[in-house]
């Protein structure tokens, strides 16, 4: 039977924008597309990342926008640029720049890497500091959320589950510090599969990460789980 490719519908700034090329970006994240715009307008780059709200998701939505909102300031560093609101495909979506880089579990299972541990460490405790800085609490940590770039910068990529505080502890006690913890102990489970196991005592906050190796304790707990190299 004879198909017919049906074109992608972008819509930004109340106007209809050609689309030369889209393409999904994970199996695992069917909401979110690379598109390549045959003439770009309203400042848009010629290539932007939409991110389209989920199904009877709306709250989650609204979430991402106001968290992109408040950390203006990250923009383009330790978080995408938001250029504003727009439709794909019938469906609301956030238009993001693009960034160039691979995800904190792609980079686990590289043979060789440019970017030692420690700095990545480093690099991952500094982007938690700036959003610390703005009373932001990031509680998804999906080794998918966190892009790891050329310099070992790393950025993060999905807002739906960062909440503000009005008043936070410090650094040192911070959700943000024991997040950075975390995710290294993630990362090392996905590049060291076969290490012998270490327990190590850390703060677990929330997870919703089904993809990465990690046990099921109660949110915002304090865990001894392993291992460490």
């Amino acid at each position: 039977m004879l198909q017919i490719a049906i074109s992608p519908v972008f819509h930004f700034g109340g106007k209809h924008i050609t689309v030369t090329k889209d393409t999904l970006l994970n199996k695992r994240r069917p909401t979110v597309y690379r598109l390549e715009l045959e003439e770009p307008r309203f400042g848009l780059p010629e290539t932007v990342i939409v991110k389209q709200q989920k199904n009877e998701q709306e709250a989650e939505f609204c979430a991402e926008i106001s968290a992109y909102k408040k950390l203006q300031k990250l923009h383009g560093t330790v978080i995408p640029t938001l250029f504003g609101e727009g439709s794909f495909n019938g469906r609301p979506a956030l238009i993001l720049s693009e960034i160039k880089g691979i995800t904190l579990r792609d980079f686990a299972k590289l043979v060789e890497t440019s970017v030692e541990e420690n700095t990545l460490e480093s690099c991952l405790g500094n982007a938690f500091q700036e959003l610390y800085k703005y009373g932001a609490e990031h509680y998804d940590l999906n080794l998918g959320n966190f892009l790891v770039c050329d310099n070992g910068k790393v950025v993060v990529i999905d807002l739906e589950e960062v909440e503000f505080l009005d008043r936070q502890q410090s650094w040192e006690r911070s959700v943000n510090l024991g997040s950075v913890g975390f995710l290294m102990s993630r990362f090392r489970d996905v590049r060291y599969p076969r290490r012998a196991p270490s327990p190590v005592l850390y703060w677990m906050p929330h997870t919703r990460d089904s993809d990465d190796r990690g046990g099921s304790e109660m949110p915002g707990s304090c865990c001894s789980m392993g291992p460490m190299s």
